[in-house]
């Protein structure tokens, strides 16, 4: 500005010397109005010279303003580049940026899917299990009627906190989606952001190429401001939603229904349970990441040392401290303490990862493709920690490391899937030096195990449910047998009575016919006796007939044929 100044007042004292002469050498041939104009002149051009010159300023000013604001928005481009799709410095991610963490949390809650924290239960009903939850957020929860939701309480293990089991959503009451709300969508493949990612790169390469142009052609232009075409207007942004009065949260209620049996301590147990409970449409899935770094630092990821000894700490005393307070599993297997570390001899080769440098590039799924082990991590398409990477289109070029897993097998479809062993006899990868193969243990699906274990103690509660209905048969049987036992008993009783009376009536019968006998003895005797008495008797008598006959016949005599003398002979034993 002070040049300006300067340069004003040279042109002004020139052209004052040059009006001063002009005015002097023509005073006489020039007319009135002539005189009269020519100051103003003069004067008219000072102000269009001062005008010009600031006109002149203004636009450098601007030009120099729209060169940095150039070279910002360049910046702005350059870091929202970054920001987007990650620092990259001599061919190589620096940074991870938006696709990136995007990828990421993609890969960690591919698994998890969704989950809704702080909700508060109301009061179960213990004879059906059904149990009202108010969900505070999200809103909408995009939670709907008949999902099924996995319900832990949110407590710490130590005040109570557990796994409370499989619900089944029956109502929903609120939380609905506002107007021109998009549901929830899935996640996006992995190939498909990486062919945005390409895609985006070319798009801000010509974006920067054509901002260069645009540039240059704006400064030729920028005078020419009345062929501008009029700004289209956007349209008007919807209201937002009126907030909720007294700060208060959007509330909604969902009714939970147990989706299997559950027994009478776990109905006691979530009675007992005041939350806040934690929903989850997916069971969380095991991971080796869980207890791996157990005996780190988990800020430093320096080895933690033991205070008293200053030696590394014990990672079977850590995970037997953390099993104390819940926050851990029964530690009675050495695969949780073995996990992610050195394997040893006798370790199963299955369950032995190696990491391995590709010399080659390599996609999993086709032909000669290398086994990935469960914590693989590609580097130029990473795979989820605690994960087996997918069964197509992920490739591992030249020069990447990953952990592979060492036996070579065969998939459903017949493909050899090499195993690192193989692929480093073949000269496809190389192991990496200093790093040792590695134990991984099995993980376990915990969805399956439960509704296993569910459809398990279902079927023992059919199988309890029908033995005790056996044993309750064989009571009814029992009773109706001991019933005629009993009457069995009575009237073993009573025949055992009659039998004595029996056995008495008998000794009586006997005693009597003992004494009929003798008696019947004693009286044959008497008759044989007067039998033979009688004998006698009778043969006297005849002897007195025949006696008496003959004196008859001898004192009356009869005619020849008839006689009243019996003829002589023995007397019959029976007359």
């Amino acid at each position: 500005m002070q040049d300006l100044k300067t340069i004003l007042q040279i042109v002004g004292g020139v052209a004052a010397i040059l009006f001063l002469v002009a005015t002097a050498m023509s005073y006489r041939t020039w007319r009135w109005h002539t005189l009269v104009m020519a100051p103003l002149v003069l004067i008219a051009a000072g102000f269009f010279l001062a005008y010009s010159v600031l006109l002149l300023r203004t636009h450098q000013q601007w030009r120099e303003h729209h060169r940095q604001l150039v070279a910002e928005l360049a910046e702005a481009k350059r870091k929202g580049h970054d920001l987007e799709y990650g620092v990259i410095a001599d061919r190589k991610l620096v940074a991870d940026g938006i696709r990136q963490l995007r990828q990421k949390e993609i890969d960690l809650t591919l698994d998890r899917s969704r989950m809704w924290t702080g909700c508060q239960p109301g009061k179960p009903d213990l004879a059906t299990g059904e149990v009202t939850v108010t969900v505070y957020e999200p809103t909408p929860h995009q939670i709907k009627k008949g999902m099924n939701l996995f319900v832990f309480d949110g407590r710490e293990p130590a005040a109570g906190g557990a796994y409370l089991g499989e619900y089944r959503v029956t109502a929903v009451t609120g939380g609905e989606m506002a107007g021109g709300e998009e549901p929830m969508a899935e996640a996006p493949a992995a190939d498909a952001m990486d062919k945005d990612k390409k895609a985006g790169d070319k798009k801000d390469a010509d974006k920067k190429d054509g901002d260069k142009k645009d540039a240059d052609k704006k400064d030729a232009k920028s005078g020419d401001k009345d062929k501008k075409e009029p700004e289209k207007k956007e349209p008007a942004p919807a209201p937002p939603a009126a907030p909720v009065a007294g700060g208060a949260k959007a509330t909604s209620t969902i009714t939970l229904v147990p989706a299997w049996r559950i027994l009478p301590w776990e109905q006691t147990r979530t009675k007992n349970s005041q939350g806040p409970w934690t929903l989850y449409d997916k069971m969380p899935v095991d991971n080796h990441l869980l207890f791996v770094d157990i005996d780190k630092d988990p800020v430093t990821g320096k080895q933690l040392l033991d205070k008293a000894t200053n030696l590394p700490v014990d990672r079977v005393a850590q995970l037997k401290a953390l099993a104390v307070t819940g926050m851990a599993p029964v530690v009675a297997s050495p695969e949780y303490v073995k996990d992610f570390q050195p394997a040893g001899p006798d370790d199963p080769v299955d369950r032995t990862t190696v990491k391995v440098e590709f010399l080659k590039d390599q996609i999993v799924g086709e032909a000669s493709a290398p086994a990935v082990g469960v914590g693989a991590a590609a580097a130029a398409a990473p795979a989820a920690p605690g994960k087996p990477a997918a069964s197509t289109a992920i490739l591992y070029p030249k020069g990447s490391v990953a952990w592979v897993a060492r036996n070579t097998v065969t998939d459903s479809k017949g493909v050899e899937i090499l195993g690192a062993d193989e692929l480093i006899k073949r000269g496809i990868a190389k192991a990496v030096p200093g790093e040792k193969p590695r134990f991984e243990r099995e993980l376990r699906d915990y969805a399956y195990l439960f509704r296993s274990l569910y459809v398990e103690r279902q079927r023992m509660a059919e199988r309890a449910a029908k033995i005790k209905q056996q044993i309750e048969d064989q009571d009814g049987v029992y009773t109706e047998n001991t019933a005629l036992v009993k009457a069995a008993e009575a009237e073993d009783a009573q025949l055992k009575f009659d039998l004595e009376h029996y056995k008495f009536e008998l000794a009586t019968v006997d005693a009597h016919l003992e004494a009929v006998k003798r008696q019947y003895v004693s009286v044959w005797d008497r008759l044989r006796t007067a039998f033979r008495a009688n004998q006698q008797l009778a043969a006297q008598l005849e002897d007195l007939q025949r006696r008496a006959a003959a004196t008859i016949d001898r004192r009356a005599p009869a005619p020849p044929t008839a006689s009243v003398v019996p003829p002589a002979g023995p007397v019959p034993a029976g007359s």
